[in-house]
Order: structure tokens, then C-alpha cells, then sequence
């Protein structure tokens, strides 16, 4: 059964849109590969310019992994949001969706969950568990 979301006619003006989010996904999967060939190396600088806070810990800019699962969730998110900017919609139900939608969205992050958090792993193996135990 399709998504109600993808009846939206916003959302199927211009198909450039998924051609871009497509492109963006392979660039970030050929820039996985190439940093898990060690092709690729970190840049400190990197980690600094980041606004989300969520995303401050250096593994998430040094780590394959966790730098593929930040930018695939970054990816996907702005998708989301960006396609929820419905022209035909009230203004009080396009808050409620944006509301909605960005709920979902952080709880979706990636840095939610413990094995996906190298923060919350690091303080975990420094503790030896109590802080998962603590609850952080």
C-alpha cells in the first residue's frame, strides 16, 4: 500500500528533486568507500562546522561508519523536511506537520542509539557499564 505522503503534489512537481536526493546518496556511499579504503581522511575542521551538537563527538567525522550514518540520516531528514513544504496546505496543519515530522526525525537520529553513539559507548567502556546502568 503507498505512503499517503507520496500523493502530495508538491511532492511530485519537478522529479528533479529525487534525482538529487539519489545523487547525494551515491556520493555519500562512493565517499564511504573510499574512507573505509582509507582514501579518504578526516578533517578537523570538519567536525568544527557542524552545527548539529548531536554530531560533535570526532568519530563521527574519523569513523567510516559513523560518518556514513550521520550523512545518510542528514540526507534523509532534509528530505523529509524539505518535502513536507506543502503549497496546498493550511498554515495550521503545516505546523502541525512540520511539528510532527521533525518529532520523528530527531527520534529517528542515529545518536539515539547506544551502539550508534560513540559518545555514549566511550563513557560505557570508561565506567565499565555503570553508566548505562545510571541511565547517562
Amino acid at each position: 500500500m503507498p505512503s499517503r505522503i507520496f500523493a502530495i503534489p508538491a511532492m511530485r512537481k519537478g522529479g528533479g528533486g529525487n534525482a538529487t536526493v539519489w545523487r547525494s546518496a551515491l556520493d555519500i556511499w562512493s565517499e564511504a568507500g573510499r574512507r573505509w579504503c582509507g582514501q579518504v581522511s578526516s578533517d578537523p575542521a570538519e567536525a568544527a562546522k557542524s552545527g548539529d551538537k548531536r554530531f560533535a563527538a570526532p568519530e563521527w567525522h574519523s569513523n567510516a561508519l559513523y560518518h556514513t550514518l550521520k550523512e545518510v540520516y542528514l540526507l534523509a531528514s532534509d528530505w523529509l523536511l524539505k518535502h513536507a513544504e506543502v503549497v496546498d496546505m493550511a498554515d495550521v496543519e503545516r505546523l502541525r506537520l512540520d511539528f510532527h515530522l521533525r518529532q520523528f526525525v530527531d527520534a529517528m537520529s542515529p545518536a539515539l542509539l547506544l551502539a550508534f553513539n560513540p559518545v555514549a559507548l566511550r563513557r560505557a567502556f570508561e565506567t565499565g557499564g555503570t553508566s548505562l546502568a545510571d541511565g547517562m
